[in-house]
């Protein structure tokens, strides 16, 4: 698979499993930041993944965008937004999001807008 310029190898995540995607030590700032991928394994019955992202913060993001991108190929220009952006931060310097009915087989997480140089983790689940 691609490499999207950070530290973590790309996993495989089922039912029930998080993938980190986001290192506190990966270069984040300046925005636009693209995160590692995951291959997404549906559950059998519908062929859907119920994902959801989950990013924190080292302190105040700002002004945030992220997205869900998903893809059926592994490539770069194949990636497109699922659902609405995250653009709330909540008390705790947390931002999180469930897409209840992605069909894709790869997702990756698009900081599309961060206007503070603060670090982040960030997971995708199913």
């Amino acid at each position: 698979m691609p490499s999207y310029g950070n530290v973590l190898p790309s996993v495989s995540v089922g039912l029930g499993d998080s993938a980190a995607v986001i290192a506190s030590t990966d270069v984040i700032f300046p925005a636009p930041f693209k995160s590692a991928q995951v291959a997404l394994a549906p559950a059998f019955s519908s062929g859907k993944v119920r994902a959801a992202v989950e990013i924190v913060w080292s302190g105040a993001p700002g002004a945030i965008s992220v997205q869900l991108q998903t893809a059926d190929t592994d490539i770069d220009a194949a990636y497109v937004q699922e659902g609405t952006a995250i653009t709330t931060v909540n008390a705790g310097n947390v931002s999180r999001a469930e897409f209840p009915d992605v069909v894709a087989k790869f997702a990756r997480i698009l900081m599309a807008t961060l206007t503070n140089n603060v670090t982040a983790t960030a997971k995708i689940s199913s």
